[in-house]
């Protein structure tokens, strides 16, 4: 089913706007265009002729910071799983069906937004591996984020970025204000296309990750630049493009 991005700004202002229902006047629909004409459908019919619930549940991993965190203390961060809802909506106009979800899952990934953002800053300055980065935000606990679902996430949006031209274009011309950061990706990756989808990815986090190096309330940018970059979302509906996952790279 075609999904629309709604904006939020995390998992708890979307459980707020989805008891409230505020997501629904904000949207417009893809096929005819009218706008806040969206109502929430909470049953579907199944095929023996009852009834089930429209609405789906699905995991994702969220960044969750805790204060006296600052680059080199990655221990004072956390990535933890969080089911959030995902409502069928319908149009009122054209009866065309959707999934509304919050801009902050990107189609592609189970991470979110600000939590792709911090992982991208933290390989690169950290200079820990895919796997102890995953052992580090989960604090060694077994049922961890797998060092390949961060690997991917990060090497996707930059792939995402290599391949579609006109979305490189949009984002160098959404962080055009801010200087480019040259980040030290010797180390980093072996294989010359890796190397590249990485810059990329790095480029598209460029703004906060100067704030991570200076150390300059990195937190706060990162959260106010996942906010800009959600309203990019919003407009162009990115998808993170799957890659398949080598250790040799």
């Amino acid at each position: 089913m075609n999904r629309i991005p709604c904006q939020t700004y995390n998992c708890n202002t979307w459980e707020n706007n989805l008891r409230e229902n505020i997501y629904l006047t904000e949207l417009t629909c893809p096929n005819c265009a009218a706008q806040g004409r969206f109502s929430r459908k909470y049953e579907i019919k199944t095929r023996k002729g009852g009834t089930k619930d429209a609405t789906s549940t699905i995991v994702v991993w969220e960044i969750e910071i805790y204060p006296g965190f600052k680059p080199g203390k990655w221990q004072y961060a956390r990535l933890k799983e969080v089911r959030i809802q995902i409502p069928m909506i319908v149009c009122g106009e054209c009866n065309a069906t959707y999934k509304a979800y919050p801009a902050f899952v990107v189609k592609g990934t189970t991470i979110t937004l600000s939590a792709l953002i911090f992982i991208t800053c933290m390989y690169t300055l950290s200079g820990l591996s895919w796997r102890k980065m995953a052992e580090v935000l989960c604090g060694g606990k077994i049922y961890a984020i797998s060092h390949t679902a961060m690997y991917k996430a990060v090497h996707g949006i930059g792939k995402t970025m290599v391949d579609d031209q006109t979305a490189l274009a949009d984002i160098e011309k959404l962080i055009s204000e801010f200087p480019p950061v040259q980040a030290d990706l010797s180390g980093k990756t072996r294989k010359p296309h890796t190397k590249e989808r990485l810059a990329a990815a790095m480029r598209l986090v460029s703004p906060p990750y100067r704030f991570f190096c200076e150390d300059r309330e990195p937190v706060r940018y990162m959260y106010a630049y996942t906010r800009l970059l959600e309203g990019y979302i919003l407009k162009t509906s990115m998808v993170i493009v799957t890659i398949l996952y080598n250790y040799r790279y």
